[in-house]
């Protein structure tokens, strides 16, 4: 019986590993259940109290009514929070139409719960991987990027509101770039750096999940050595849709970003087939 948490990138798979988690037994993970800003200005102690308070609440809700709080997509957390409608690439839409989701893969009082949030998380990891159970998120830069830049969300505009709750020298970092691609290998930089400082938390890769059909998920759960779910790598999607990508990968391959500790210049250059 377990508490702990993910996190990682925005657009990195961390709503695939929810997903998937939650296909094994006495496991639930939860897809950014909290308003985060309950951790602007909270001490370290007072955050672990409202994690573990939130933590509690879950599982009697759980044994109770069988639900749990959670983004959700007719009622289960979705292995995409987008929509695989391509019609505008250069925004697709989301496909979260509930804060609920139904639990049918618990039984008895002994189960997993791991909450997921993608920047308060990594912001605050230093301070929460010494509490609970940390698994982070990583993927190709490249395909970091040109997924930000398909969506609605702040992190196309190179802005992560959570994170920068939490860091302000990240928030006056992002606040000297007048250009959008600028501020996006500033918050690459940030969310890479802030993984090599990293003390317990575990690297769950991207391309491992897929490769694996899931199974590298046994770091988190043992029974995930089971899995055998056919996963696609959608590392590739944007570069024929979207006409900056090779600019943008040239521009990323001169950069000194925290992101070549964990890829290699030529992983970046190969898929961006330069």
């Amino acid at each position: 019986m377990t508490n702990g948490l993910i996190t990682g990138f925005h657009r990195s798979g961390t709503t695939l590993i929810c997903h998937l988690l939650n296909k094994l037994p006495n496991v639930v993970a939860l897809d950014e259940p909290l308003d985060v800003s309950i951790f602007d200005s909270a001490s370290t102690s007072q955050i672990y109290t409202m994690l573990d308070y939130f933590f509690d609440e879950q599982r009697q809700l759980i044994a109770a009514e069988r639900i749990a709080i959670s983004k959700a997509h007719s009622g289960l957390v979705p292995c995409n929070q987008l929509s695989d409608d391509w019609t505008n690439p250069n925004e697709r839409r989301s496909v979260v139409d509930g804060r609920l989701i139904s639990i049918a893969n618990v039984r008895g009082p002994k189960f997993s719960i791991y909450i997921k949030h993608p920047a308060v998380f990594t912001a605050l990891l230093l301070d929460l991987e010494s509490r609970y159970p940390c698994f982070i998120s990583i993927r190709n830069p490249l395909s970091i990027i040109l997924s930000w830049r398909a969506t609605s969300f702040p992190v196309s505009r190179g802005r992560a509101p959570a994170a920068e709750m939490i860091n302000s020298e990240l928030r006056s970092r992002l606040d000297q770039e007048d250009d959008t691609l600028a501020r996006q290998f500033v918050l690459i930089d940030f969310f890479f750096s802030q993984y090599a400082r990293r003390r317990s938390a575990q690297i769950i890769r991207y391309e491992d999940v897929i490769n694996t059909n899931g199974k590298i998920l046994a770091m988190v759960d043992s029974s995930a050595d089971q899995l055998n779910v056919s996963l696609d790598s959608r590392n590739s999607n944007y570069i024929k849709r979207d006409t900056q990508a090779i600019v943008i990968a040239q521009k990323l391959l001169k950069q000194d970003n925290a992101c070549w500790q964990f890829y290699s210049h030529s992983e970046v250059a190969m898929l961006a087939g330069i």
